[in-house]
């Protein structure tokens, strides 16, 4: 029986991690920002031990810096990642499935440490520094080259009909374990960040200990072709290759030394990189899939605001960031609520009276970003804490965008390779309109403090909400061509 559960328990460790340092780190990093500027400006308000009381550090300047070096390193961060996954996906067929993942989890566990150290020891290191966590990303490919694996390890070893089940469930709890994670921040961040810190770099360290509890195969070569067709985390040649694929030519690779190996990872991630480029070039010369590609580029750049949320809410209503983070735990429960309960709204309710999945898909896709439309405009307005708090709740309703989107664009396509380059595709953009999103918002909202405080501030928050009333135009472009017209392949024959 396949033994699934070291890699959804690696999985869950990671997001409780993830989560904590997230919140310890924030918090850290304004009191280094903090320390710095009243050390120059007026060191009598700094407690002895160097600690500023957090009210004092929502001036203007400080949250602008303080945004910038957040922004930056998420940015940096995110692109090792992105940078490092090619070689890490091409390294996995010849050094086992363990290897890879042993790697990538130790340089994820030395980035935690690393950047820990740095941010909690301000008097000894400028908070700065913590952008060369990005470097650990670089050499083992961070968290996408890791959800990539383990997403493949689980497609292995869960039948086709009961894999999209099995991720479903692997979501909720990953946002359950997100919410640990963030709850324990909003309680440990007033009484000991020292204690929240060292259960985030422990929690590291025990998803390492699930690697060596991995069912090693070889996991490529293994892969039904009907599953490389509905993932979306195979390496970019693989899925190219994937429709030709026969089971005479899987064969067994001879062994190879550790030089042999990395020479031709570096040469066919080169070849790679290449099809990548030439997989987006022909998605973009079809409208259904150009359309949906700029949907999700509009979509998931404006969905990046929430880099600069904790902040907002920091500084407009005189919250802690303990606070903020019981804050965001409420969110995350309304966003498992709404993963939830939308399969059984849609088979109870919408279904019977839309006729079809499509446009069930379509409807939510609508919904979902009329949602975030009024609610990124409730919460640049917000007067109070409560109403902050219901616009968050109304911008999460719109959750189940990004499923419903991907699930209208694979039935809209109709053609196997398409959707296997659609998904490699739409994995590609959601990355850059990542680096795109961090960068924007962090860098318009320490602008907006710097220059003009809250009311400039706001201004991200507007741009935001335009991003997303773009793509629901373009939605609805798209539906209106899926309707009306017969769906061709990129070869330009009929369906």
């Amino acid at each position: 029986m396949p033994r699934i559960w070291p890699a959804v328990a690696l999985l869950a460790a990671t997001a409780v991690s993830n989560a904590m340092l997230r919140s310890a780190r924030l918090f850290l990093a304004e009191q280094a920002l903090c320390r710095e500027y009243y050390a120059i400006h007026n060191p009598a308000i700094a407690a002895p031990d160097g600690r500023v009381d957090e009210q004092q550090c929502k001036l203007n300047v400080i949250q602008a810096e303080l945004s910038m070096v957040i922004g930056v390193f998420e940015a940096l961060t995110l692109l090792g990642g992105v940078l490092g996954t090619p070689l890490t996906m091409r390294l996995a067929p010849y050094i086992g499935l363990r290897k890879t993942i042993a790697i990538n989890v130790f340089m994820m566990c030395c980035a935690a440490s690393y950047s820990t150290i740095v941010a909690l020891l301000p008097e000894v290191f400028n908070v700065r520094m913590i952008w060369l966590t990005g470097f650990f990303e670089l050499v083992s490919g961070g968290a996408p080259a890791r959800n990539a694996l383990m997403y493949i390890h689980l497609a292995e070893r869960v039948s086709p009909d009961a894999l999209s089940g099995n991720l479903y469930r692997l979501s909720t709890l990953l946002m359950v374990m997100s919410f640990i994670g963030t709850s324990l921040g909003a309680i440990l961040l007033a009484t000991n960040q020292w204690l929240l810190c060292v259960l985030g770099v422990s929690f590291c360290v025990l998803g390492f200990l699930f690697v060596p509890l991995l069912q090693e195969r070889s996991w490529i070569a293994a892969l039904p072709p009907s599953t490389l067709v509905t993932s979306p985390y195979m390496p970019l040649m693989q899925c190219a290759d994937a429709g030709s694929t026969t089971t005479d030519t899987v064969k067994s690779e001879p062994s190879r030394t550790w030089t042999r190996s990395l020479r031709m990872v570096l040469r066919t991630t080169r070849a790679e990189g290449y099809q990548s480029s030439q997989i987006l070039v022909e998605l973009l010369q079809d409208r259904v899939t150009l359309l949906s590609l700029l949907i999700y580029f509009c979509y998931e750049t404006a969905i990046y605001i929430r880099a600069v949320l904790p902040q907002w809410a920091s500084k407009s209503f005189a919250w802690t960031l303990a606070e903020v983070n019981a804050v965001t735990a409420l969110q995350i429960l309304i966003n498992g609520g709404v993963l939830l309960s939308l399969p059984y709204l849609s088979k109870l309710f919408l279904l019977p009276r839309l006729s079809s999945q499509r446009m069930v898909d379509h409807w939510t896709i609508q919904t979902s970003l009329i949602c975030n439309i009024i609610g990124v405009m409730m919460v640049s307005i917000a007067p109070t804490r409560w109403l902050y708090i219901l616009a968050l709740g109304v911008y999460n309703l719109g959750a189940a965008l990004s499923d419903s989107l991907r699930s209208f664009v694979t039935a809209s396509l109709k053609d196997e390779r398409q959707v296997r380059k659609m998904y490699t595709a739409i994995s590609m953009v959601e990355a850059m309109a990542g680096l795109a999103g961090t960068t924007l918002w962090s860098t318009t909202f320490a602008a907006g403090m710097q220059y003009g405080g809250i009311p400039l501030a706001r201004t991200c928050f507007f741009a935001a909400a335009s991003l997303f009333v773009l793509s629901l135009l373009m939605t609805t472009t798209l539906n209106t061509i899926t309707s009306e017209k017969p769906r061709r392949s990129l070869n330009g024959s009929e369906v």
